[in-house]
């Protein structure tokens, strides 16, 4: 999976659940502005760090992803990978609302997600889907149905797409290997 095509438009893009912030210094050498939430203020710190070193121009802030700080109509992209789906379905709901919301109009949203179905996780993760999915402040990843997306989405957005991009499982993409090892042989991490 990657960020959309390279811009020349100074577009902005949101990472939200920017994390260490691979996709903020990915969106920035194609030409983005990139723009970070997350929710502890370590990751914004360093995601800072990280594009700093990448040479990247961005900007990071500690915000929840069910109540965007943004007005209508700001970003050219918004982008998400495997964050969303570790909120109780009624944050999921808000965070794809308010990104309709913040979308500007011909916009584009990339989201990831696991798929309920999916190989992998069909006799692991999902098989045993964890007790702590119904409390609204667990972390634990919920997983939906290609079905439940769809009807999801479908009340949500006027126009979307899936796109399946491993049926093995997520993690680190062959991609991200130069991030993780600048940011491994930067700061000492092992």
């Amino acid at each position: 999976i990657t960020i959309p095509p390279a811009t020349t438009k100074d577009q902005l893009l949101l990472d939200i659940g920017c994390g260490w912030g691979r996709w903020l210094v990915s969106s920035g050498e194609k030409g983005y502005i990139p723009v970070g939430i997350d929710l502890r203020v370590e990751f914004c710190q360093t995601a800072r760090l990280v594009m700093k070193s990448n040479d990247v121009q961005g900007y990071t802030l500690v915000a929840d992803l069910k109540n965007l700080p943004f007005k209508e109509m700001t970003f050219d992209v918004v982008w998400s990978y495997s964050v969303i789906q570790h909120t109780h379905r009624e944050r999921f709901l808000a965070c794809l609302q308010d990104i309709n919301r913040i979308l500007k109009p011909g916009g584009l949203t990339k989201l990831e997600f696991p798929n309920k179905n999916g190989i992998r996780n069909r006799f692991g993760p999902a098989k045993k889907f964890s007790s702590k999915a119904n409390e609204y402040d667990s972390w634990c990843v919920r997983y939906y149905t290609i079905e439940e997306y769809r009807n999801i989405f479908m009340k949500i957005f006027e126009n979307f797409i899936f796109q399946n991009h491993s049926f093995l499982g997520i993690g680190v993409l062959p991609g991200d290997l130069k991030y993780v090892k600048r940011f491994r042989d930067r700061w000492g991490v092992s």
